[in-house]
């Protein structure tokens, strides 16, 4: 008998053992999920707080986070306008000639292009064009140099580089910085970096487009409101762009279908997403909250209207086409 009860009680133990095991492993399980989203929520924050940092920059020297197109006078004396949006990024140096000539010597270390591709155009801020012509014949500059019309911009005390896009969102401003050639070479080095990473990044389809007969759900129409300050993207003066849109997370479900969904979502005048809601779904619940969720970490560059930043209803579409099986799948199907 004590034998067998001895064989129970190892027997309970062993069951309480394995249950506390199986706690234990669902717990750090679970706070590993924890940790790991903190840490997206944190990395998505920080990034958050560079855009804002960026924005109110640029609404510093330029008034908006955009470079609107403004007149200028090339090194002949011709009138120009600037910037050229028909290029993909474009690097703009921007520096007044009252800057000490050991900056704008020190600017001459860029060359006409950054990166494999992106030219570089310099913006002086002067009374008059008679003023650039010795700051360029002086300093020898490699890349095209124009006369800001009429001193548009508040520049700072440092020369600035400001990298746009073909639209004229500013992506990166940062001074020009250092009193020798390898502090301004290091940073043209870092700024080669960030205009490859860009041009390297898989973009998402942002074009595409639907049956606009179907109409997205009415409930949607309560999100723009312009009572409630809410505008549509017609009626602002300066429309969001977006700046940064989130990869679609692998894995989580299958996107092997046809299937389309259009977010409807509101854009604050900080660039960040407020509120979103699906305007036209999948037909598959678990791909339009995915979507949703994606939409919600979008960035854009605010909406201007009467010279303020506004709130904006967007829309963002989401396609997906079933694709055959890759090289390797079908390696390990005959296999």
């Amino acid at each position: 008998m004590t034998t067998t009860a001895s064989h129970i009680n190892a027997r309970q133990y062993l069951y309480v053992a394995v249950a506390a095991f199986v706690a234990l492993s669902a717990v750090l399980l679970w706070y590993n999920d924890q940790q790991k989203q903190d840490l997206q929520n944190l990395e998505h924050r920080l990034y958050n707080a560079q855009v804002e940092i960026r924005v109110l920059q640029a609404e510093k020297i330029f008034g908006t986070p955009f470079i609107a197109p403004f007149s200028a006078l090339d090194q002949h004396g011709q009138p120009a306008t600037l910037p050229d949006l028909g290029k993909e990024h474009t690097l703009f140096l921007f520096f007044a000639s009252r800057h000490h000539p050991l900056s704008l010597d020190l600017m001459s270390s860029f060359g006409s292009v950054i990166g494999d591709n992106v030219p570089v155009i310099g913006i002086v801020q002067a009374g008059s064009f008679e003023e650039i012509t010795p700051i360029v014949e002086k300093f020898r500059f490699r890349f095209p140099v124009y006369l800001a019309v009429d001193s548009p911009f508040d520049l700072p005390n440092s020369p600035h580089s400001v990298l746009v896009d073909g639209v004229g969102n500013v992506l990166h401003l940062s001074p020009i910085e250092g009193f020798d050639t390898q502090t301004v070479e290091g940073q043209i080095s870092e700024l080669t970096q960030i205009v490859r990473r860009l041009e390297s990044a898989v973009q998402p389809d942002l074009t595409v487009r639907w049956d606009p007969t179907v109409q997205p759900d009415q409930k949607a129409d309560q999100l723009a409101d312009e009572k409630s300050g809410v505008y549509r993207p017609h009626t602002v003066d300066t429309k969001a762009e977006i700046i940064y849109h989130p990869p679609i997370p692998d894995g989580v479900v299958d996107l092997n279908f046809n299937g389309d969904v259009v977010i409807q979502l509101v854009v604050g005048t900080n660039g960040n997403v407020d509120t979103t809601f699906v305007a036209i779904a999948s037909g598959r619940a678990d791909v339009d909250t995915l979507m949703m969720e994606v939409a919600r970490k979008v960035v854009y560059t605010p909406a201007v209207h009467d010279g303020e930043r506004v709130m904006t209803r967007e829309l963002i579409p989401f396609m997906f086409r079933t694709r055959g099986p890759t090289p390797d799948e079908e390696t390990v199907t005959e296999e």
